[in-house]
């Protein structure tokens, strides 16, 4: 029963939210990720606007709400006008688009200061909600849908260019590298799509469902899943060159799914798990596994900042990872650092020019950790087109390192 419970809690209480018995007085609440254009942050609140904050100084520069009748998030919330957003916004030729957990696409033009696409649909006869987020390229977007298919959209019009479908969720965000499309399925399966003409070039079985973006360097394709396991994949063939942790491999095995997209570095895949470690692949050396233990789950995405590996927990903790010397840093605990009773952090990080931005759900507040030496950070509530409030600047004039034990397997 113990393991029952976390894994709940791990998900990010997804079975409980989408249950039945949720409480009819929930409200809407995304996580949207965390993206830069032009010198601004750009990211969705919980309440469901569109925050345009400035890197510079987190002053304001817009809040545009983003409206639906009768739309819910994951949370079983009664009708209402605000409309969720768990992916990432993107923004491209002055054009910011987001996609709906109602399964509808929005369009925000900074030129014109409006919406140029309103409640857009993907498929009028088989419509499903829309988890992760968008990429645009070539003139096309691509978004995956909960009905199981990955859309190509006409980026100036919406309009459908082709559909892939698979057998099972698409709750990956893709990623477009040399002309392909990679994304996962709950179908267990990893596909290798034709952008152009969205033709499969291959699909390889994995062992479990897939939520994280699966990551292209150098000809190979790495992916972690549900199945506790990360995989490489060759990009052109989709022959399988590795996984870890192989059959009766002696290292630390994941507890808990694979949720956050892993980054690469310095020769070492650092993938996060919801049982609240860091695995380090060697992917020279796939055997050889390095784990970090930073005791809280972790859902959002890591990041390479300064030449550092930036990973936060789901309680807001801030820490920098290097396997070549097997050490661990605990940069800030915002929750502390920031007087917070709870903190929550499930979105993409963000970083840019040496600083570190951060969205958390609640409170639903950006961060930007200016120094990752000291854990000196600025924050600013997520505003409301009713009013605001100023940014924070919290000064740390006394840091601690934490020291915890780190495994190595070989």
């Amino acid at each position: 029963m113990k393991k029952i419970i976390v894994a709940i809690s791990s998900v990010l209480l997804l079975m409980a939210m989408l249950s039945s018995s949720c409480s009819s007085g929930a409200a809407v609440a995304g996580w949207a990720g965390i993206t830069m254009y032009n010198g601004d942050i750009f990211t969705v609140s919980g309440s469901g606007q569109l925050n345009i904050i400035s890197a510079a100084d987190l002053s304001s520069a817009g809040v545009i709400p983003i409206i639906e009748t009768n739309s819910a998030g994951f949370s079983c919330s009664p009708a209402s006008s605000a409309v969720a957003i768990y992916g990432t916004p993107v923004v491209d030729g002055n054009r910011v688009y987001m996609a709906g957990y109602n399964g509808k696409i929005y369009v925000y033009s900074l030129t014109t200061n409006s919406f140029v696409v309103e409640s857009k649909v993907l498929d009028k006869d088989n419509n499903h909600t829309i988890v992760g987020g968008m990429i645009v390229g070539n003139g096309l977007v691509y978004v995956g849908s909960s009905n199981g298919n990955l859309y190509a959209l006409d980026a100036d019009t919406l309009e459908r260019v082709w559909k892939f479908s698979t057998n099972g969720k698409i709750w990956s965000t893709p990623v477009l590298v040399n002309g392909t499309v990679f994304v996962g399925s709950f179908d267990k399966k990893v596909y290798a799509i034709d952008a152009t003409t969205g033709d499969e070039k291959w699909s390889k079985p994995i062992g479990g469902a897939m939520m994280a973006t699966p990551v292209v360097v150098g000809g190979v394709v790495y992916v972690v899943s549900f199945d506790r396991h990360i995989y490489a994949f060759d990009e052109i063939t989709g022959e399988q060159k590795w996984k870890t942790p192989v059959e009766g491999q002696n290292n630390k095995t994941p507890k808990e799914w694979f949720w956050a997209t892993p980054v690469l570095f310095n020769g070492f895949l650092y993938a996060p798990c919801l049982d609240g470690y860091v695995y380090a692949v060697d992917i020279a050396n796939p055997s050889n596994v390095i784990t970090f233990d930073l005791q809280a789950a972790i859902s959002a995405s890591p990041v390479v900042s300064g030449g550092k590996v930036v990973v936060v927990t789901e309680k807001g903790q801030v820490y920098t990872l290097d396997a070549a010397s097997k050490s661990q840093r605990l940069v800030v605990d915002l929750r502390i650092a920031d007087i917070q009773p709870s903190l929550t952090v499930r979105s993409q990080v963000y970083a840019a020019d040496g600083v570190v931005y951060i969205h958390s759900l609640f409170p639903d507040k950006v961060y930007a950790i200016t120094d990752l030496d000291t854990g000196a950070f600025r924050s600013r509530a997520m505003e409301a087109v009713s009013g605001g409030s100023a940014p924070t600047t919290v000064t740390v004039t006394e840091t601690k390192t934490e020291t915890r034990t780190v495994t190595v397997t070989k």
